[in-house]
């Protein structure tokens, strides 16, 4: 893919996160001084995009990550005094809130990558992350004990390749 054209295709996500900045920050000049540092690390970093990916979350996630090294950055400058005087509940809700909104993100992917293994290999996986024993799921797909468990693990396989991006480490 071209620059250009992934430059295009990054605009349009940038009212969506022109919210999210603005909810970090809490500052609408701050808020447009983050979506921009977002735009110009994602160009700089567009080979790295999968093109089957989603844009908005790999985005979100290089805001998000943006925010926090800043973040990082101004409290580090910042005495141990002045920290611990800085933190209230108001604080402690925004965290949450961050969190909330990362989590809908990563909610989203997982579900998209279940949608894209094979039927066959979700059943079972669904099935057994809901808690019913391998003997239950066997019974009820009509099937050996040792197929459903090589369906779970293929389908485990198939969405650690898929969300390999929340990797904390290689493998």
């Amino acid at each position: 893919m071209k620059k250009r054209l992934f430059g295009e295709m990054i605009v349009n996500h940038s009212d969506t996160l022109s919210s999210f900045a603005l909810k970090f920050t809490r500052d609408e000049q701050d808020a447009k001084d983050l979506l921009q540092n977002t735009f110009l690390k994602a160009l700089d970093n567009y080979e790295m995009y999968r093109e089957d990916g989603n844009l908005g979350g790999w985005l979100y996630w290089i805001m998000r990550n943006t925010y926090i090294n800043d973040f990082r950055k101004l409290t580090a400058s910042r005495s141990l005094a002045g920290l611990v005087a800085n933190i209230c509940s108001a604080e402690l809700l925004d965290v949450a809130e961050f969190n909330l909104i990362e989590g809908a993100f990563i909610k989203d992917d997982i579900q998209k990558a279940i949608e894209r293994i094979s039927p066959i290999y979700a059943v079972a996986f669904v099935r057994h992350f809901e808690g019913y024993k391998y003997e239950e799921i066997a019974a009820s797909l009509s099937v050996p004990i040792g197929t459903v468990k090589r369906r779970i693990h293929s389908a485990r396989m198939q969405l650690q390749k898929a969300l390999n991006q929340y990797s904390c480490c290689d493998n």
